[in-house]
């Protein structure tokens, strides 16, 4: 067994750089990347590791806000919220459904004696109408969609 050394490693031999990957461990703070293209002249950045061991994958591009959402690396999309109006109003969400959404999902946030009720109405790519029962009735939504 041998053991080889090196900050920098290029992984495929194609004359086309997208074909190849490249594992890079010189950064000062002790963080690999693994990124496609030729080492030194990397085009995109598929995994990171931090020197505790955190794994981060940069493609998957989120928003952990109130109102966020979260693009994992095959399409899917998850996002959430909370929202407030009258009887009836349209929330948009944080980012459009690229082709569509497949599922929207309310619930009151608070509940007095007489049950409060939201109905989400109509549901686009890039955006949801609903209805509630109790005017100014918070609510906490969830989508997801692709």
């Amino acid at each position: 067994m041998s053991l080889v050394k090196s900050n920098m490693h290029q992984l495929g031999q194609s004359a086309t750089a997208t074909q190849n990957f490249t594992l890079d461990a010189s950064a000062a703070n002790g963080t690999m990347k693994l990124s496609r293209g030729n080492a030194g002249a990397t085009t995109q950045d598929i995994l990171t590791i931090s020197a505790l061991g955190e794994v981060d994958f940069p493609q998957m591009i989120r928003n952990f806000g109130t109102n966020g959402y979260y693009k994992l690396a095959g399409g899917l999309i998850l996002q959430w919220g909370r929202s407030a109006g009258t009887n009836t109003g349209t929330v948009t969400l944080p980012t459009a459904f690229p082709n569509a959404c497949l599922s929207v999902v309310g619930t009151c946030e608070t509940v007095t004696v007489n049950a409060e009720l939201v109905e989400l109405v109509t549901i686009t790519p890039t955006s949801f109408s609903f209805a509630l029962s109790s005017s100014g009735t918070t609510f906490r939504w969830q989508a997801i969609g692709y």
